[in-house]
C-alpha cells in the first residue's frame, strides 16, 4: 500500500507493512455434583502474537512540510518554513 510503488517500502513517502501471526486458545470445564450443590470449574487460556509492523512516513522534514502545504493550503501560515 502507499505511493511510489516502484520503491522499497522504507523509501516511500507513505508506506505500510504488516505481518501478524496469532495463536489463541481456551478451555473451559464445569462439573456439577451433589445435586448441583457443588461445582468444579476448570479454566485455561493462552495467547501468542508475533507481529511485524511498519508504517512509513516522509524521508525528510522539508518533504513533510511541502506535502502538508500542498494538501492543506489554508494552513500555510501556520507551518514554519
Amino acid at each position: 500500500m502507499g505511493d511510489q510503488l516502484n520503491r522499497e517500502p522504507h523509501l516511500r513517502m507513505q508506506s505500510e507493512f504488516r505481518d501478524s501471526r496469532i495463536l489463541a486458545g481456551n478451555i473451559d470445564y464445569t462439573y456439577n455434583f451433589y445435586n448441583i450443590r457443588s461445582k468444579l470449574e476448570l479454566y485455561s487460556g493462552g495467547q501468542s502474537t508475533i507481529r511485524e509492523h511498519y508504517t512509513g512516513a516522509f524521508d525528510q522534514m522539508d518533504m513533510v512540510q511541502q506535502k502538508i502545504k500542498q494538501l492543506l493550503p489554508e494552513y500555510n501560515s501556520v507551518i514554519p518554513c
